[in-house]
């Protein structure tokens, strides 16, 4: 396995030379080593997907205090 930092390098490179960057989110930890075996460059993720991906709570609306409009 590489390094840290060179791994850290590696990563910031496309962000610093100023171009696009793909990036496919993942929902739990085997869907974000599937997206990495595919060969894209990083992963995002977020805190909703994680929780959905779990307990699969419906997507209301209802937790965030103010209505949708």
């Amino acid at each position: 396995m590489e390094p840290f930092s060179a791994r850290r390098l590696k990563r910031r490179n496309p962000v610093d030379g100023g171009r696009t960057t793909p990036a496919s989110g993942a929902s739990d930890a085997l869907s974000a080593k599937l997206i990495e075996s595919a060969g894209f460059p990083c992963v995002y993720i977020g805190s909703y997907a994680t929780a959905a991906s779990r307990f699969a709570p419906p997507d209301t609306g209802t937790g965030h205090g103010f209505p949708l409009v």
